[in-house]
């Protein structure tokens, strides 16, 4: 069985410096006793070009090598990674009509739905910076009302789907509205 998958949303973030590779940034700022990356005593955060930079396109603002003090609250939740699979797949299919491999295979196609830019995104170690949270957190927003306008309850599509929903649309309305950012690990 994989490991469950961690979503964090950090509501502030400073920039240290700039790292091009993990190993450096592991050598200056991993605390052996803490078991994490510290410095005198304050989380670090890096956005490692090897992994996040295949969806460089989310970052903004933050730095591709990115060390980042943590400065505000980290808000988690874990997901099984079959419910993150499944969700996804319910998610563009219920938004897009189509199943997640046709998404992949054609990003184009659909680059006007915000939520492409959260189904068609990596499921480890991936960073969605926070101009695309607002942009997020405005498509659940706007999903809700329209919901609400029309009169239509909720269904729940399962309970892990519909957990897993409430949990991305609480996240991204967080990291908006405090300047944040989110980190799928």
């Amino acid at each position: 069985m994989l490991p469950r998958l961690t979503v964090t949303v950090y509501t502030g973030l400073d920039l240290i410096e700039q790292v091009p590779d993990a190993q450096t940034v592991n050598a200056k700022y991993f605390d052996d006793e803490a078991g994490a990356l510290q410095v005198a005593g304050d989380q670090l955060v890096y956005v490692n070009p090897a992994t996040a930079g295949i969806f460089a396109d989310r970052l903004p603002p933050l730095a591709l090598g990115g060390v980042y003090r943590v400065t505000g609250e980290a808000q988690s939740f874990t997901i099984e990674h079959d419910d993150y699979d499944d969700w996804r797949e319910w998610l563009c299919r219920s938004l897009l009509c189509v199943r997640c491999e046709i998404l992949f295979e054609q990003p184009a196609r659909f680059a006007g739905n915000p939520f492409t830019r959260l189904i068609n995104f990596t499921d480890n170690d991936g960073w969605i910076g926070h101009a695309d949270c607002v942009v997020l957190a405005a498509a659940f927003a706007k999903r809700a009302e329209e919901a609400r306008r029309h009169g239509i309850v909720a269904r729940r599509p399962g309970p892990a789907r519909f957990t897993i929903y409430q949990h991305f649309a609480a996240a991204f309305a967080l990291a908006a509205e405090s300047g944040g950012a989110l980190q799928v690990h």
